[in-house]
């Protein structure tokens, strides 16, 4: 996302592309003896960062924090809200997706396909996540920040691919 500041004439850039877990180190893929990154492995997942990019544009042009514009889908999450056929078809795995999908993401089957790794989400039903997390509780953004950055710092531009230019 680019922004202009057109009082100071500088665009900013925000880029939520995700930062590398802090594990995943060129010593780390050599010893595994890997000589680039594994394609469609859990070693080449990235930490998402769009969160930390939303929150950046909201401390810094925004009229209202990250719990209250969060608090409607906070809510949705809650309450539920129908499966709808993007949602459908994004999650139409096999039996055997969804069994290896619960093996290798467990977080993700529970988010998701709610412990019940064998069941299909079925248009129109109520999908709810009371479990999902609010802000400042346990993946509140400043543990987040710890937890991706590690020893590495907590420079915004490192952490959410912000840069300056002049415009």
């Amino acid at each position: 996302m680019l922004v202009y500041d057109a009082k100071s004439g500088q665009v900013e850039s925000y880029i939520g592309a995700g930062v590398a877990p802090e594990a995943a180190t060129i010593d780390r893929f050599t010893a595994r003896g890997w000589k680039s990154i594994p394609e469609n492995n859990i070693w080449a997942q990235l930490i998402p960062a769009s969160p930390d990019v939303m929150v950046a544009l909201l401390q810094k042009y925004g009229t209202k924090s990250f719990t209250e514009v969060s608090a409607p889908a906070i809510r949705l999450a809650e309450e539920g809200f129908p499966v709808h056929y993007a949602m459908m078809n994004n999650l139409d795995l096999s039996l055997v997706e969804r069994l290896g999908f619960t093996i290798l993401m467990p977080y993700n089957s529970e988010v998701y396909l709610h412990k019940q790794w064998w069941r299909t989400l079925q248009h129109g039903e109520v999908f709810r996540r009371p479990s999902w997390p609010r802000p400042g509780g346990r993946w509140s953004l400043p543990k987040r920040r710890r937890l991706i950055m590690g020893n590495r710092g907590t420079r915004r531009s490192k952490r959410c691919g912000m840069s300056s230019t002049k415009a």
